[in-house]
């Protein structure tokens, strides 16, 4: 229980970080230190505090093959130290001075999105990190932001988020509706304190905290119910009002089991665990040989290497922790799992650079963007590649790597 009080600690910290600087800063790096810190020990911890995990036996999200002491220090450790180097700050003269209340034209954001669409239609899977329709539907919510007529800034808003909660109900893939939302309520809450020259009141902040954190969980069993559905046919088909009815029924958000799921699918640490036991007990740490052939992948196009290795998947999974995944399950060891396989414990140390890369490719839009206004609408961009510390580390290199050139590109032909 006491690793469950210090994450909390932490986490206070963070958004404490964020709270005192809102009216000064966007804070797209403590938003990338909280997803860490809820992913690989804060969402651990508590399903090792509220839920018995002898009950339940490995692969379930539950179980943490490490001892738990050894384990929760090395977590929360990193994700300080990650913290650290990400934090807001309110003198910052580079990626947490935005100016957003600058227009841009709107035959900039039509360039952009023919470009995600040219590279959808061509299937250039490569590149296609820039079609994500959450980026499109943000670059036109913050294009709305100075209209004179308070109905469209407001219809803009709403249909957005209604088109990504149609989309998610379609697909039953609800990241775009969730990284959409973040984005609207952190722009949308850095402008109206801007503009008000005040940061937010404690009890607002943390009341809206703990609302995110309401439907975050309720988002995780609605998805569930929805997937239900749409995936397996012996299901029988509902409407989205039906779903949030049976969920409730079904469901008490005064108990813990209601918060239990959107615990278990943040969890990230049974995998780091188990990558951490599994290289102990090797005694073999690679030393960085992952993070050089991940830089190797990530710089060099996959014409140039037509068998280039694809990042991350099942393959890790196997390689570093013994498990074996079902075909179509997408997981991975993450950033924290594969740091230390690299380093052991030292990673607490090679996190705290991990972070400075990440805040580097973000500066390095804001300080070579010749027109200012595009970088407002690159960064939502930027930060979603970076949000989650789930990919492993050839993702986030390719990542930073691609976004390079592509606000290089749109810098040569758009400013």
């Amino acid at each position: 229980m006491i690793y469950f009080y210090i994450n909390i600690i932490l986490l206070i910290i963070i958004l404490e970080n964020i709270r005192r600087n809102l009216q000064f800063s966007i804070p797209f790096g403590p938003l990338i230190a909280i997803a860490f810190l809820i992913e690989n020990s804060l969402s651990t911890s508590i399903l090792n505090a509220f839920y018995n995990p002898k009950y339940y036996n490995l692969g379930d999200p539950y179980f943490l093959d490490y001892p738990i002491k050894e384990y929760f220090i090395f977590a929360i450790s990193s994700s300080f130290v990650l913290f650290w180097a990400v934090r807001a700050k309110k003198k910052s003269n580079t990626l947490e001075q935005l100016d957003i209340n600058n227009q841009i034209k709107p035959n900039h954001i039509l360039i952009i999105y023919l470009i995600g669409l040219v590279v959808q239609l061509l299937n250039l899977t490569s590149l296609f990190f820039i079609s994500q329709i959450t980026y499109f539907i943000v670059v036109i919510y913050i294009l709305t932001f100075n209209h004179p007529l308070k109905i469209v800034r407001n219809s803009v808003r709403i249909i957005g988020i209604l088109y990504l909660f149609a989309e998610s109900n379609r697909s039953g893939m609800f990241g775009s509706l969730i990284s959409g939302l973040i984005i609207f309520s952190i722009y949308t809450a850095h402008k109206n304190y801007k503009e008000n020259s005040k940061n937010p009141s404690i009890l607002s902040f943390y009341l809206s905290c703990l609302i995110g954190f309401f439907l975050l969980s309720f988002s995780q069993l609605y998805k569930t119910a929805t997937r239900a559905e749409i995936w397996e046919e012996s299901y029988i088909e509902s409407n989205s009002t039906q779903r949030t009815s049976q969920i409730f029924q079904s469901q008490n958000p005064l108990e813990s089991e209601f918060y239990r799921p959107a615990s278990s699918r943040l969890n990230q640490g049974w995998l780091v665990s188990l990558a951490m036991k599994k290289t102990e007990n090797s005694g073999t740490y690679l030393m960085g040989e992952t993070i050089i052939n991940a830089i190797i992948i990530a710089i060099t196009p996959r014409i140039l290497w037509p068998e280039k290795p694809q990042a991350g998947g099942s393959e890790n999974i196997k390689k570093y922790t013994d498990l074996v995944l079902n075909k179509g399950t997408s997981m991975n060891i993450g950033t924290l799992g594969e740091l230390f396989v690299n380093f052991g414990f030292y990673s607490v140390f090679a996190i705290f650079f991990w972070g400075k890369l990440i805040i580097g490719t973000l500066s390095y839009a804001n300080n070579n963007i010749k027109n200012k206004k595009l970088y407002v609408y690159l960064i939502p961009f930027l930060f979603l590649g970076f949000l989650g510390s789930g990919n492993d580390i050839a993702m986030q290199l390719t990542h930073a790597f691609k976004s390079t050139i592509f606000v290089a590109a749109i810098n040569k032909f758009l400013s």
